[in-house]
């Protein structure tokens, strides 16, 4: 995996990125291809946040649903450009179909190698990892500069763009945001890596086995309960010897926000997993020599807080797809009651559109400077589930970013409402959605 120790920072930019994951390093991709000084700073270690740490597998949302079994791109630009990069070096698989819905799936060690790879091809973009935001200068309606721990003096810059699933840097500037609901049906994910079965386990029949095994164990209380809802993933890469686990643990009183109730479900679920690995190497053939080899630095959790902007979206967009003067790109991912179940939909995949993104859900209702992208986009709680996968997460990266260059090139550091369909109109060029 590739990292980086926090690159020299300067004292001024157009633009400052917060949070590497897919919507942070796109934004800061296309901001610095527009020509403007981009800053991209996250606490990380490397390039692909959440996606990465958690062993995310495949990447959604880069095709719309679909009935007739062609993929089709829900956006072009850099989420296009990604997929086509994974596929070409052969770290990604061509568009498959599962149920309704075209996935790519991939090596997670080389996405995030992928991501470094893109950034350091952009001579305007600084990237500096491993650098934790301290504190945001800023008035009610504009953000003037940020604190970093590794540098003692502020970084001012005209524009600044939140992509962390906390949004700090919005927290930190005072804008609005909408907490995390508690919900109870939505399972926190742990997905691992397994090494050194035979190739027929993990097939079709070895899943199956796989599961009669565990049901039995299971009604024999011979393994932690929790360990029945662990799943061997579809798919695994051909020149990729180990296959994924997913494990949902279940609990109450979890917060997705509070450092300690994450590092207990971390741990909760690391020895979750090496009891499942026991367990497979003494009771079902082919799993003699297994043994687990890549353990996620943070569990899959998917709330988050969410920035108020001048539109939220809701569920009802998903389910009637309006047409937004200002839309920017489209989700192509439907909306689920549980996004971790497929079979869990809030609304027919095969009778709704792509739903549009309008540029006003990427800008602060209050701080004109400041935009959004990823986890903390303004939406509704379920609608975030449609918003937040990786192929979405890079077209709202990416216009978010454009956004930003905009942002920082007018006189007022912020995107008059009466122009706001203008501005999308050359943002949607970019991304070659067709909207």
């Amino acid at each position: 995996m590739e990292t980086s120790d926090p690159s020299p920072i300067e004292s001024e930019y157009d633009v400052i990125v917060d949070g590497s994951g897919p919507a942070g390093f796109a934004a800061a991709i296309a901001s610095a291809r527009a020509g403007a000084k981009t800053l991209l700073f996250s606490s990380a270690e490397s390039i692909g946040g959440f996606s990465a740490n958690t062993f995310v597998h495949s990447l959604s949302g880069l095709y719309v649903t679909s009935q007739d079994m062609i993929p089709r791109a829900a956006n072009g630009g850099l989420a296009l450009e990604f997929a086509e990069r994974l596929v070409s070096s052969g770290t990604g698989t061509a568009p498959k179909r599962v149920g309704p819905y075209d996935v790519v799936f991939q090596s997670p060690i080389q996405y995030t190698r992928h991501c470094w790879d893109l950034c350091q091809r952009e001579k305007n973009l600084t990237v500096a990892l491993k650098t934790r935001l301290s504190s945001v200068n800023a008035t009610e309606s504009r953000i003037e500069s940020v604190e970093l721990a590794s540098r003692e003096e502020p970084v001012r810059a005209r524009a600044f763009l939140d992509t962390t699933r906390e949004a700090e840097l919005a927290f930190l500037a005072g804008a609005d945001f909408e907490g995390t609901e508690s919900c109870t049906n939505r399972r926190r994910a742990f997905i691992f890596s397994i090494r050194g079965h035979e190739a027929n386990a993990t097939d079709e029949d070895g899943r199956q086995i796989f599961s009669e095994h565990l049901v039995k164990a299971l009604s024999l209380g011979l393994l932690t309960p929790q360990i029945g809802l662990a799943v061997i993933r579809l798919v695994q890469m051909d020149e990729n010897p180990d296959a994924c686990v997913g494990l949902d643990a279940e609990g109450d009183h979890f917060s997705a926000l509070n450092p300690d109730s994450l590092t207990r479900f971390q741990i909760l679920s690391g020895n979750l997993a090496n009891e499942l690995g026991s367990f497979l190497r003494s009771n079902i053939r082919g799993f003699e020599k297994c043994e687990v080899t890549v353990v996620p630095t943070q569990s899959c959790e998917r709330e988050s807080r969410r920035i108020t902007a001048r539109y939220r979206l809701t569920e009802a967009d998903f389910q009637s797809s309006p047409d937004f003067d200002d839309a920017v790109c489209r989700a192509g991912w439907p909306v689920f009651a549980d996004p971790s179940l497929l079979r869990s939909i809030v609304f027919d995949p095969t009778r709704m559109r792509p739903t549009a993104v309008p540029l006003r859900a990427l800008i602060s209702k209050e701080i004109g400077n400041l935009l959004m992208a990823g986890r903390c986009i303004s939406s509704a709680y379920v609608a975030q589930g449609a918003l937040r996968v990786i192929g979405t997460s890079l077209a709202i990266g990416q216009a978010a970013g454009l956004a930003a260059v905009e942002t920082a090139r007018s006189e007022e550091q912020s995107i008059p409402e009466n122009q706001e369909a203008e501005v999308a109109a050359r943002i949607r060029v970019v991304l070659e959605t067709g909207l």
